[in-house]
């Protein structure tokens, strides 16, 4: 809260450990590769609209951002000039051909009181597994919502990158990140039947060269 400095932690993949070797999850950062190809800078994306809630007059508000596991990533090392002499910086880079990341959209969702204070933060995911839903998708090429905030969209890309989706998924489908199998299928059962994403294809020219 930039008006009572307030913070609150919303995502937790990260350990903050310096060993990229140890901490390969991150939320809501764009990777080199999807940056250098694709011209994305951003991995999160703020919803225009909250909305208001009770009679206590809280406001919601929601954040979709992409959650990326690299621990099947090649880890390189590049030597650093700003680092001693013999001494290298690590990195994950998938190289052509090698293991890309692992992706995910994900939610966090907070409330507000009428004084501005976080007074419930949620993580949350997609009802179903990302690599469930989308099995052939690797990249996440843009990502935002509508203007009515309704609806999170994001662009995929298979690896050849031949054919381009347009999804809009609405926030009902995303449910509390869940301990266990038996609570998923709980938080599962409350999500409406007809809540699914929408989907778009279109066979379009390459928006990016990497492998």
């Amino acid at each position: 809260n930039i008006e009572t400095g307030e913070e609150r932690r919303l995502t937790f993949c990260q350990k903050g450990l310096s060993s990229v070797l140890d901490d390969p999850k991150s939320a809501g950062v764009a990777t080199f590769v999807i940056q250098e190809e694709f011209d994305r800078f951003t991995g999160y994306w703020w919803c225009p609209a909250s909305s208001q809630e009770g009679p206590e007059g809280w406001k919601t508000f929601r954040i979709l951002y992409e959650e990326v596991d690299e621990s099947e990533v090649e880890v390189i090392h590049v030597p650093s000039p700003a680092l001693e002499e013999r001494k290298t910086d690590t990195y994950r880079y998938p190289r052509t051909g090698s293991k890309n990341p692992k992706i995910s959209l994900k939610l966090a969702e907070f409330q507000t009181d009428s004084q501005g204070k976080i007074v419930h933060a949620c993580d949350m995911e997609l009802v179903h597994p990302f690599a469930t839903m989308f099995p052939n998708v690797e990249y996440i090429a843009r990502a935002g919502w509508t203007r009515d905030g309704k609806y999170a969209w994001a662009m995929f890309l298979e690896r050849p990158q031949q054919q381009l989706q347009l999804v809009l998924f609405p926030p009902a489908l995303f449910i509390p990140v869940p301990e266990n199998e038996e609570q998923r299928l709980e938080f599962a059962k409350a999500v409406p039947e007809n809540t699914h994403p929408f989907r778009g294809h279109l066979k379009s020219p390459l928006l990016g060269t990497y492998g």
